[in-house]
């Protein structure tokens, strides 16, 4: 699987860019549900001051790790 993740994109970006980042235009997941996953505690994130960031590495890792196990 081809993803635009690289040593380059390893930075804080806020919930519009990671949504660009990890997902393509016609199957993303809405703002709304991330940001539910966000606050369930099932998306990893920083917090600096009142601005809430995301490592795209990060939570990609996160998402498929957090799907092993799981009927296809």
């Amino acid at each position: 699987m081809d993803t635009p993740i690289g040593p380059t994109t390893s930075k804080l970006v806020d919930i519009d860019r990671l949504i660009d980042i990890l997902f393509e235009p016609e199957c993303r997941p809405s703002k709304r549900f991330l940001m539910s996953q966000k606050a369930a505690g099932n998306l990893p994130f920083i917090k600096i001051g009142r601005r809430v960031f995301y490592d795209p590495v990060e939570v990609q890792q996160h998402l498929f790790s957090s799907r092993e196990g799981r009927a296809a």
